[in-house]
């Protein structure tokens, strides 16, 4: 008998905690980034936000 790979599916729970973990790990990676800021304001008129 051939074992089968067991797929299991993810609740919207677990997939949104999974999700903020990765976000979190973004944002700080990318506090941690050398050089400038740029102001939040400027990137909403960048956007014509």
């Amino acid at each position: 008998m051939k074992a089968k790979k067991a797929a299991r599916r993810l609740s919207r729970r677990e997939l949104e905690r999974l999700e903020d973990e990765r976000d979190l790990a973004l944002a700080r990676k990318a506090r941690n980034e050398k050089g400038p800021s740029i102001p939040w304001e400027q990137i909403k008129r960048e956007l014509g936000l």
